[in-house]
């Protein structure tokens, strides 16, 4: 797999509202794929932007930050690979898939 950082300014208050949004164990398992060893197995019940900052940075890296320019997606379900091309998921299906 090929992956690229982009920076982006960081913003507290949107990762906060982002958190609630995320399936915090595929975020976990994505990390590890492209080597961020560095999230907590749990986030916190409740988080705080002023008591929370490293945490906040880390997963604005993760979430913001990183990008797959060439691999494949794994779908958990079915185990279907969708290849990534220039950043870009190809999720067709295929003619036996519709």
């Amino acid at each position: 797999n090929l992956f690229s950082q982009e920076e982006v300014k960081f913003n507290p208050a949107f990762v906060v509202n982002l958190i609630p949004k995320i399936d915090y164990k595929a975020l976990l398992y994505a990390a590890s794929c492209v080597g961020m060893k560095n999230l907590p197995a749990q986030l916190p019940q409740k988080i705080d932007a002023t008591e929370h900052g490293d945490l906040l940075k880390t997963l604005h890296h993760a979430l913001l930050e990183v990008h797959v320019e060439e691999g494949k997606l794994v779908c958990p379900k079915s185990d279907r690979e969708f290849t990534i091309k220039q950043g870009i998921p190809n999720m067709r299906l295929n003619e036996d898939e519709v």
